[in-house]
């Protein structure tokens, strides 16, 4: 028996369990009839000869191959898309899986392969997960880099290229929740680096004895802080401590 693609139990693809040598095989046995018609062109006759596909003689070659290497290239897309790590490359054999699934229906509709539809119905949910999946491990990364930097400018840099990944998934993916929460997340991350920024320059200046300098960075820091409505508790006590600064610094 052929193998088949795997699926789990919400009718996804399940890409860890697939192995290499064939996501897609659909072929069709041709059943017993009394008299033979071709299932592409439609062609029919008792004396028509037809292969074990169905198909005649004229369309037997052009259709099998076709299928074949539309077949061939859907499991090489698909083997492709999981081992990749690059969201256009993954995007891209998409689009490929797409237009061959498209064409592979329109045999199945004729009764000479199977399954096309069944996957093609699936594909929509694979590539969310496939740029959610993505998305979420480029953002992880970039934000480990925040972590990691000397600095909070660098750390706000870092920040804020994960916030540009998650822009572009909300681009293929607009609604995703998933992205939507990250992004709020990265928001807030890239909220607090920049007030760190401010506070790290502002501390700087007070050191130099330039005060007057340093009270207007506190005072930028506090701008910042009072245009978020829901503060958390760190957000609070950045806020009370910049006011007793400036307080005193300009007594």
């Amino acid at each position: 028996m052929p193998n088949q693609a795997h699926l789990n139990s919400t009718g996804r693809i399940d890409t860890m369990s697939v192995r290499p040598r064939a996501f897609l095989s659909m072929w069709c046995p041709e059943g017993s009839t009394v008299m033979a018609q071709c299932k592409y062109c439609g062609n029919k006759g008792f004396f028509l000869s037809v292969s074990e596909h169905g198909l005649c003689n004229a369309c037997h070659t052009p259709v099998v191959v076709d299928i074949n290497q539309r077949m061939s290239r859907v499991n090489e897309s698909m083997r492709i898309i999981q081992n990749s790590k690059v969201l256009g490359t993954q995007l891209h054999r998409f689009e490929l899986i797409q237009e061959d699934l498209n064409v592979l229906c329109e045999y199945e509709e004729k009764g000479i392969a199977h399954g096309a539809s069944k996957l093609l119905d699936t594909l929509d949910a694979f590539r969310e997960d496939v740029i959610a999946n993505n998305i979420k491990a480029a953002v992880d990364s970039a934000i480990a880099k925040a972590d990691a930097a000397p600095s909070a400018k660098q750390s706000m840099t870092a920040a804020s290229k994960a916030l540009l990944t998650i822009n572009e998934g909300l681009q293929e993916l607009p609604g995703n929740n998933e992205l939507i929460a990250c992004k709020h997340r990265v928001n807030k991350y890239v909220s607090d680096a920049k007030l760190n920024s401010v506070l790290d320059s502002a501390k700087l200046a007070e050191f130099k004895g330039k005060i007057n300098r340093a009270i207007d960075l506190y005072k930028e820091a506090l701008f910042h802080l009072n245009n978020i409505d829901d503060k958390d508790q760190w957000q609070l006590e950045q806020v009370a401590e910049i006011e007793t600064r400036i307080k005193e610094l300009s007594q």
